[in-house]
C-alpha cells in the first residue's frame, strides 16, 4: 500500500491493477491502462517528495567542546556527547539527548592528556631514541634513564614541579618489562 493526499493505491493479485482515490477507479480495468496507472503508481512517491535521500549527511559528534554546543547536538543526534572542556584524568561529563548532564567520577585516574587528546592511562614503559624510557600515556611526566652516566635515574614533573633521583655510578643497560624496569 503506498499512502497519498487522495486515498490508497492497491494492486490486485487477478492480473488487473486498479487504483482508487477516496472510493472512485481511476484506471480502466482493460491491460493498457492498468499498466498505465501502476507505471504512474510507482514514480508517485518520489515525485510528490515523500523520500527524500539524505545525502552526505554529517556523522553525530562523539565529542565537543562546550557544554552548550554538546547539548545542541546530543538533541539533534539523539545521541550522548562528551564535553571536552570538562574531561579530566578522573571524571567526564555527558549530554543526553533528554537535556540533562551526566557527571561520571573514578577513584583513580582513567585518562592521561597526550597533545591536545585524552587517552586511557597506559603505564606499559618503553625505551624511545634518546635512551629513556617513559610510559605510553601516564598522568604525570615520568621518565628512567638508559644506560650511562650523569643522568637522573628517575624524574617525576606535573604542572612544572619536578622531583628527580640521582644516581652516582654508570647504570647499566635497563631490562624493560611491561610496567617495570630492571637495572
Amino acid at each position: 500500500m503506498v499512502p497519498n493526499p487522495g486515498g490508497e493505491a492497491r494492486l490486485s493479485r487477478g492480473g488487473g491493477t486498479s487504483a482508487q482515490f477516496g472510493g472512485k477507479s481511476q484506471c480502466a480495468k482493460d491491460r493498457r491502462a492498468s499498466l498505465a496507472c501502476a507505471r504512474s503508481l510507482l514514480y508517485w512517491p518520489f515525485s510528490a517528495g515523500f523520500i527524500t535521500p539524505v545525502a552526505n549527511a554529517a556523522p553525530a559528534p562523539s565529542e565537543l567542546p562546550n557544554e552548550a554546543s554538546a547539548m545542541a547536538a546530543a538533541r539533534k543526534f539523539d545521541k550522548q556527547v562528551k564535553v571536552s572542556a570538562l574531561t579530566t584524568e578522573a571524571t567526564e561529563t555527558i549530554a543526553n539527548p533528554n537535556g540533562k548532564m551526566t557527571f561520571i567520577q573514578s577513584l583513580k585516574p582513567e585518562r592521561a592528556k597526550c597533545g591536545d587528546k585524552w587517552v586511557p592511562v597506559d603505564t606499559k614503559l618503553r625505551k624511545h631514541s634518546d635512551g629513556l624510557i617513559r610510559p605510553e600515556a601516564a598522568v604525570v611526566d615520568l621518565q628512567f634513564a638508559g644506560a650511562g652516566k650523569d643522568k637522573p635515574l628517575a624524574l617525576v614533573a606535573k604542572y612544572g614541579v619536578e622531583v628527580g633521583l640521582t644516581w652516582l655510578e654508570a647504570l647499566p643497560e635497563p631490562k624493560v618489562d611491561g610496567a617495570k624496569t630492571t637495572y
